[in-house]
């Protein structure tokens, strides 16, 4: 990888080499790394969608939301054997690293910021993205399986996706997908959060973010804390509070599970990593579709306590 990155370097003038190169994440999808006052994405996939897409909402979005500006997409496979992207650097801690620091008033402006958003990304017309649809979860599913996912989980989960996938398109809207905190970046002096890694944006049910939001307060090694983070308990409370519109549905919950089947996929199959992890997978579908406590934060009831 260092090699393609060196010959980008080499190519566009404006990633100065003397600005040092740093691994800033790595996924199943794509890498990311900082060059000075930029940033490379290089996917690991060759569907060429993936980045074309994420571009164009980004784009759109740049005098919307706080996002990133996007500088190049090149999915021509010519300069290098894989897509790529270039964009601006955010500076600034992801919101993540620096929730727990927040005062309870600091946390409140950044989730009505928040929500605002995502209310701008909902906006986007339903045609700009493609849909994700239930069959598209079913099929996820049934690679994963093959990969390493129990027998009793994948039939619970399959299960659960056949008697649910109609709800993938219902009030279908723009979605980022993978709001969580680690997607959020915090930069200093100010209340304005920005928005990153859009490779998951899709038009589907609004459900999913709220998922993506409330999935942002599992701790995996929360043994003896009931899963929730303390410093993240009214999160979903005060969101609810701003929004009530989000959560009128009947289904909200079910819909939202849906959308959870992925992630305990994820976390079977551990992306990258090449030994799946039983116990965290099983630790993941307990919580998301088993748990009484976990069920109420995500119909943004206020939980009192973590039992």
């Amino acid at each position: 990888m260092e090699e393609l990155l060196n010959r980008l370097i080499e190519h566009f003038a404006f990633l100065a080499p003397q600005n040092g190169l740093t691994r800033l994440s790595g996924g199943s999808n794509s890498g990311a790394y900082r060059v000075g006052q930029y940033v490379v994405k290089i996917s690991t996939l060759p569907d060429k969608d993936q980045f074309e897409r994420e571009a164009a909402v980004m784009d759109r979005l740049r005098d919307k939301i706080c996002v990133p500006r996007v500088l190049v997409v090149d999915t021509s496979r010519q300069l290098i054997p894989m897509n790529f992207l270039i964009q601006s650097y955010v500076p600034g801690p992801l919101l993540a690293d620096c929730w727990d620091d927040l005062t309870k008033e600091d946390k409140r402006r950044n989730l009505i910021h928040i929500c605002d958003q995502i209310e701008a990304i909902h906006d986007l017309t339903r045609d700009s993205v493609p849909p994700l649809r239930g069959d598209q979860i079913a099929w996820y599913l049934d690679e994963c399986a093959q990969r390493g996912i129990p027998n009793d989980i994948s039939k619970k989960l399959s299960r659960f996706v056949q008697a649910h996938a109609h709800l993938a398109g219902r009030n279908a809207v723009v979605t980022h997908g993978d709001l969580q905190f680690y997607n959020m970046i915090r930069p200093p002096g100010g209340h304005d959060v920005y928005f990153i890694d859009f490779d998951s944006v899709f038009s589907t049910a609004p459900e999913r973010e709220i998922l993506a939001l409330a999935h942002a307060a599992y701790r995996q090694d929360a043994s003896a804390t009931r899963y929730i983070i303390p410093s993240y308990i009214d999160n979903m409370a005060m969101v609810r509070a701003y929004r009530p519109d989000w959560f009128v549905s009947d289904e909200l919950v079910a819909t939202m599970r849906l959308f959870a089947v992925p992630r305990v996929c994820y976390m079977f199959d551990c992306g990258l990593n090449p030994r799946p992890s039983e116990s965290e997978g099983r630790l993941q579908y307990q919580l998301l579709f088993e748990d009484p406590i976990w069920e109420r934060y995500m119909r943004g009831e206020a939980i009192d306590r973590l039992m």
